[in-house]
């Protein structure tokens, strides 16, 4: 078993941080391997998903949610696979976002393991731009229609 952590900083509040995350169906917009999210009324997901090594999907459960704190998913079949975040708040709008992703490699890891880790981190930097534009967007003032 490999695990991948990785942190940022991210500028907006940890709630809204959190919130932006429990969202799974958006995750195909900045997780480079997820091509949809499906949620079930009863919580469960089907994730489809692109890759190297082609499409499939994959049923996975949320197993632990700390509101506003911290979050946790795993595959439910096929290889053992699942992944947490953390958000811890910080002052002055600002959370310290931590990531943990742990899989199961292929049998010949052929630099398999730092591929992962590099699209892990472009992927956070893009959850990252996305959670703080819709942070800014919340904050600014409507503007009047004009008549």
């Amino acid at each position: 078993m490999v695990a991948i952590q990785q942190s940022l900083l991210i500028e907006a509040p940890a709630s809204f941080t959190a919130s932006f995350w429990s969202n799974f169906e958006q995750f195909p917009s900045f997780m480079e391997e997820v091509a949809s999210v499906d949620v079930s009324p009863d919580g469960r997901m089907t994730w489809r998903r692109c890759g190297a090594d082609g499409s499939s999907s994959v049923e996975v459960t949320v197993v632990d949610s700390v509101d506003g704190r911290a979050l946790r998913w795993q595959y439910r079949e096929g290889a053992e696979r699942s992944a947490a975040v953390t958000f811890a708040p910080l002052a002055g709008d600002a959370t310290w976002l931590t990531y943990t992703l742990e899989y199961e490699p292929g049998a010949s890891d052929g630099g398999e393991v730092s591929c992962v880790a590099e699209r892990v981190g472009r992927e956070l930097r893009t959850a990252r731009d996305m959670v703080e534009a819709r942070f800014l967007e919340s904050r600014s003032p409507v503007s009047p229609v004009s008549r």
